[in-house]
């Protein structure tokens, strides 16, 4: 029992060298399946920093994902496959953007505007509390002041003395 393949040859058999197109030598190969890419691709079709990507490698959370050594290290070798999957998953945790309707948008400014005049009132309050602080604290400096110079008359006055 054989089946037809790309090139019309049973399947057990393999084509002759050159005898095959790319598209035929990659399965799936229009739709990037077949492919793996590098944590640096990968970041970019995902739209994330290198590192959260790695990050998530690490973590085990990029299926299919492993490390290949090469004649520069270790790299790590990412199915596109996974990614789609890991894009499709992201985009669906993600919080859908709601849409603000008009009156709800009017509502949303008068709020605004009450939170800015309140916003205000609180800072002028803050303000005459600073000020008053800074008068009493002079004030008390003042009196103490006060108290020294008093203290200061009273230990060199001679009791038996007249003033």
């Amino acid at each position: 029992m054989t089946t037809e393949g790309p090139t019309d040859q049973p399947v057990g058999e393999l084509p002759a060298v050159g005898q095959t197109t790319p598209a035929q030598r990659l399965p799936n190969a229009d739709a990037g399946h077949g492919t793996t890419l590098t944590v640096k691709q990968a970041a970019a079709r995902l739209g994330v920093h290198q590192q959260t990507l790695r990050r998530w490698l690490w973590a085990g959370k990029v299926p299919g994902a492993h490390l290949a050594t090469s004649g520069k290290g270790e790299m790590w070798q990412i199915p596109v496959a996974s990614l789609e999957a890991l894009a499709a998953e992201a985009k669906q945790a993600a919080p859908s953007q709601r849409v603000v309707e008009a009156g709800e948008a009017e509502q949303l400014r008068q709020r605004v505007a009450e939170l800015e005049a309140r916003n205000q009132l609180l800072q002028a309050l803050a303000d005459e509390r600073d000020r008053t602080i800074t008068e009493l604290s002079q004030a008390v400096r003042a009196l103490g002041a006060g108290q020294q110079a008093a203290a200061e008359q009273v230990r060199t006055k001679r009791w038996w003395r007249r003033s």
